[in-house]
């Protein structure tokens, strides 16, 4: 990792210390797709060891890293904030089970989180009743299956740190927002990767030179992947909506007798 993500932990290890609240419980929670972590304080590093085959979705605020290994999900904080409200880490796509989940604390204090994976309990209560729910079947199977057999390794969409700001101008003269791409080893303005952000190159550095140029492809291909893959995230969130909501039973059109109306002779 550069000089500039190194400056930042140094700077979190002297200053954050003092003045964050650091937790003392952490309990991961896995429904459906979603895993959160609900806590008391503000983590300094996540490391969760699972097994399964998956796609991550990156879900975390502004100035936070995360990356996977064959069977180890690692997130940092590096510039000291919460979680979102509802301490939502990632989504997912595939198999995952958690095994553990270790929190280190801006103290250094460690700790292992309680797991509550609401989707196995569900399994296997579903099992041991032999019930057939159908509201289980949230996609269809034709829908699963190209997605279940995209996956031959564990990825995440989007690795990037956002929301980081310098008044220290980079090397070609721009302060202010920018974002980081450890994969590229690349620095981007902007609080995150859009289709205006411009690389921030030193200015000894060749702008069209095949390496920088390979770099800033691959940005633009995981800007376009990441759109595609939001509107398939949004396709599948309704799709689950229209599975859930049960089905109006039709009703049948209610006939009504017709009276003969008979008239009495006579004078009235």
């Amino acid at each position: 990792m550069s000089y500039k993500i190194n400056s930042i932990k140094k700077l979190g290890k002297v200053i954050f210390n003092s003045i964050l609240p650091n937790p003392t419980f952490g309990d991961i929670n896995i429904t459906d797709d979603e895993v959160k972590l609900n806590t008391d304080g503000i983590v300094k590093f996540i490391t969760i060891n699972f097994r399964g085959l998956i796609n991550v979705y990156n879900k975390l605020p502004d100035g936070y890293g995360i990356s996977i290994t064959k069977n180890k999900i690692f997130i940092y904080n590096l510039l000291g904030r919460t979680l979102k409200d509802d301490g939502l880490l990632f989504t997912f796509i595939g198999d995952l089970e958690i095994r553990s989940v270790e929190v280190r604390t801006f103290s250094d204090n460690l700790f292992l989180c309680s797991i509550t994976d609401n989707n196995r309990t569900l399994l296997i209560n579903h099992s041991k009743t032999n019930l057939e729910d159908d509201s289980l079947l949230l996609l269809e199977e034709e829908e699963i299956e190209p997605i279940r057999f995209s996956l031959n390794k564990n990825q995440i969409d989007d690795d990037s740190i956002k929301g980081l700001h310098t008044r220290i101008p980079f090397a070609n003269g721009y302060s202010g927002y920018y974002n980081y791409h450890p994969k590229e080893r690349l620095y981007v303005t902007g609080k995150q990767l859009t289709n205006e952000s411009a690389p921030l190159l030193n200015p000894k550095t060749p702008a069209k030179g095949k390496a920088v140029t390979k770099k800033i492809i691959k940005l633009s291909n995981k800007y376009n992947r990441t759109l595609r893959q939001k509107d398939l995230q949004e396709v599948q969130v309704t799709k689950k909506a229209e599975k859930i909501q049960p089905a109006m039973k039709k009703q049948e059109p209610v006939s009504v007798a017709k009276t003969k109306v008979v008239k009495k002779e006579g004078k009235y």
